[in-house]
């Protein structure tokens, strides 16, 4: 299905067309207030930002997705999960520093953070999808917990891919670290024993980036088959815009 894309100027020749009052309007045209319901525990799925880049969305602009959610009755959160690599979002500890350095605070962005992995990472639902790489994927316990979840991506260079966006940023991002070890590799892998079938993932992945830079061409269109795994568990469905 085509899906029509707003485009916005970054001029703003009065205070009813900056940047906050656009995204309002986006929301409003592309109709996610369908998507949310009263009551809900609704996750702004979100990237934080790795300590040292600042080409994460400005929290500043999440702020106006927080209060509209919280104006229809709902209980936003700001949410992520722990990385694969190392760095400073591989664990819940330094991510949330990580996100509070960058300006993720309730008192900016208009909702608390939870890292929907857990402390470690291996706080996860396996969930049944039958798809052609995979029959079940593991999607982070906080995001599969969400009664729905809006998606706020920025525009990234990647690798194999060209770009990354949401198809990434939820097929990944939504992703404990062995659910992403799975994805680069293209196989399932034991979750007998978490700690022992994580290790080598974390460490082949850690100490030999060029090998699994390799595998990234093997696994592309894993990217949407988990990402409409999420998709599916936080109630989300296509839709369509016109420009703004």
């Amino acid at each position: 299905m085509k899906s029509t894309v707003y485009f916005a100027g970054v001029r703003a020749r009065s205070f009813q067309d900056n940047k906050q009052n656009r995204i309002v309007r986006l929301f409003d045209a592309a109709g996610l207030d369908e998507v949310v319901q009263k009551g809900d525990l609704t996750a702004i799925k979100i990237h934080f930002g790795e300590k040292g880049n600042d080409s994460y969305v400005n929290p500043v602009l999440v702020r106006p997705i927080a209060e509209k959610i919280r104006s229809l009755g709902a209980k936003p959160f700001l949410t992520d999960t722990n990385t694969l690599y190392g760095g400073s979002r591989a664990n819940a500890v330094d991510h949330l520093q990580t996100a509070a350095e960058h300006g993720f605070g309730q008192a900016v962005a208009g909702a608390p953070a939870i890292i929907a992995d857990g402390l470690q990472g291996d706080n996860f639902r396996e969930v049944s999808i039958d798809r052609k790489h995979f029959r079940i994927v593991k999607i982070a316990a906080e995001i599969a917990s969400a009664n729905s979840m809006i998606v706020v991506s920025h525009f990234k260079a990647h690798l194999p891919a060209g770009f990354g966006g949401a198809i990434k940023i939820l097929g990944m991002g939504c992703a404990p670290a062995l659910g992403k070890a799975e994805q680069h590799s293209a196989k399932p892998i034991s979750t007998q024993s978490y700690a022992a079938a994580a290790a080598p993932a974390w460490t082949a992945a850690r100490s030999e980036p060029s090998r699994w830079e390799k595998r990234y061409r093997q696994s592309i269109t894993i990217y949407a088959q988990a990402a409409a795994s999420a998709c599916a568990f936080a109630r989300l469905t296509p839709w369509t815009s016109t420009g703004l």
